[in-house]
């Protein structure tokens, strides 16, 4: 397994395409304002003069069952205005949502490719590099694309099996501006010591994989998420970040 780079769930994503220079590249992710697209760029380069921090990569969710990222047309342009790269966390549900009419057999048995190749084909016509941060955190069981639900039978190799496929997909579209960001949750094992949840069978290869990213989040106190205590982010990330660099 390769590591490239680490990203901070929702908040940070880094791509080596985008590095003119040697040294940390820091992504966001800022919600855009439906009431106000055309204001995003702006929102962008706001944070960066906020932070401090000039910002190289720009985050943003979009669902399955979306029109891909003509869902929202105008968010690709302006954070390339800004001079970003887009992340877009691509996620195989409903609304982001678990669903079994996304389990990696329907994937497998063609049932999405219709939406694949709509994806394929805007990102190709974008022309630049895009990160597809795609079915991320999958070892946890609030992710979509968990093999511990039902529908997928704790079956790892079939996760890694619809990776490759939509890969494959995009591949033979010709959309090699897209760049695949293979992303787990920093907890290693989510639901105790079971296979499925172990990130560690969940790596698809690194001929299908450009970027290697880490979500982790501090909830705090929060009574039911996380670690119910607040963390630092070398607790969070400094294990999971040491096992990755040693396979």
């Amino acid at each position: 397994m390769k590591f490239a780079c680490a990203c901070l769930a929702a908040a940070l994503a880094s791509c080596r395409c985008a590095a003119a220079e040697d040294g940390i590249m820091v992504g966001a992710f800022i919600p855009p304002v439906a009431a106000y697209p055309a204001q995003y760029r702006d929102s962008i380069l706001n944070f960066d003069a906020v932070t401090g921090k000039r910002h190289t990569h720009t985050m943003f969710f979009c669902a399955f069952d979306y029109n891909g990222i003509g869902a929202y047309p105008y968010l690709c342009d302006q954070i390339r205005e800004a001079g970003k790269v887009p992340v877009v966390t691509w996620q195989p549900g409903i609304e982001g949502r678990p669903d079994p009419a996304f389990s990696f057999d329907s994937f497998l048995r063609g049932r999405h490719d219709a939406g694949i190749l709509n994806m394929a084909r805007q990102c190709r016509g974008f022309g630049d590099p895009i990160v597809m941060r795609f079915a991320h955190e999958m070892n946890i069981s609030s992710s979509p694309a968990w093999p511990g639900h039902w529908w997928n039978g704790g079956d790892t190799e079939k996760f890694k099996a619809m990776w490759r496929y939509v890969r494959r997909k995009f591949d033979e579209d010709g959309a090699g501006n897209v760049l695949w960001a293979w992303s787990p949750n920093y907890m290693g094992s989510a639901e105790g010591l079971d296979t499925f949840s172990n990130y560690n069978n969940l790596y698809p290869g690194d001929d299908v994989v450009e970027i290697v990213g880490v979500s982790g989040l501090n909830y705090g106190n929060h009574p039911t998420a996380g670690p119910r205590m607040p963390v630092t982010v070398q607790w969070l990330f400094i294990p999971i970040l040491r096992d990755l660099m040693a396979g």
